[in-house]
C-alpha cells in the first residue's frame, strides 16, 4: 500500500497510531510530499 502525506508532522502522527498494524517498507520524499510505502503486519 502507499500513502502520501503534506508533511513528516503529518507522517509521524499517522506512524504513531498506526506502528503495530503496518511495516514501513519505503519512504520518500517526492516534490515536498512525504511517501511511504508499507504492508499490513497480520498478512505475515
Amino acid at each position: 500500500m502507499t500513502q502520501e502525506f503534506d508533511s513528516w508532522t503529518a507522517y509521524d502522527d499517522w506512524l504513531v497510531q498506526n506502528y503495530n498494524n503496518y511495516n514501513i517498507l519505503e519512504l520518500n520524499e517526492i516534490d515536498g510530499k512525504i511517501v511511504a510505502r508499507y504492508e499490513d503486519k497480520n498478512l505475515k
